[in-house]
């Protein structure tokens, strides 16, 4: 016995959740706004500009900057520990974090906040010459115990 089927069998090949422009299988194909001139990239903002109401464009920027600016940032204190193992002169930091910079990777500190760093481990009233060191006994006790409890957490401390 021979079945027949009917109906009808719908491919449809556009997607719906892709934008038009990438839909267009014909032409120049579009580049990156990255890669766009200047003029390209001013066009482009303006269809934003006309497409999405500037309530919507500022909520969505304001989410872009705080991401970006909640970003790591390596405190002092590593930025230091760096600067020491590395045995890093000033220019060497200042060039590897302008280098940084560059790329939009602004995590290290700049090089006064490490000195600053620097001169939190030295103890109080320290005499230094270029053949002798001269500390009180007492301060470079409570130094070193300031510095111990600095580095543990409160969980080891508790």
């Amino acid at each position: 016995m021979d079945t027949i089927c009917t109906g009808t069998f719908v491919v449809d090949f556009c997607d719906e959740s892709q934008p038009i422009s990438s839909k267009r299988s014909f032409g120049r194909p579009e580049k990156e706004f990255n890669d766009c001139s200047i003029r390209a990239k001013r066009y482009k903002a303006a269809v934003l500009n006309d497409k999405f109401p500037k309530e919507q464009l500022l909520m969505a920027i304001d989410k872009t900057t705080s991401a970006k600016s909640s970003n790591q940032y390596m405190p002092p204190e590593k930025a230091l520990a760096l600067t020491i193992d590395a045995n890093l002169s000033k220019y060497q930091y200042e060039t590897i974090r302008n280098a940084l910079k560059d790329f939009d990777c602004d995590v290290l500190p700049s090089y006064y906040k490490i000195i600053d760093k620097k001169k939190d481990c030295y103890p109080e009233n320290i005499k230094i010459s270029e053949t002798s060191a001269v500390i009180n006994l007492q301060n470079l006790l409570n130094h070193t115990t300031k510095r111990i409890f600095q580095s543990k957490c409160e969980s080891e401390l508790n």
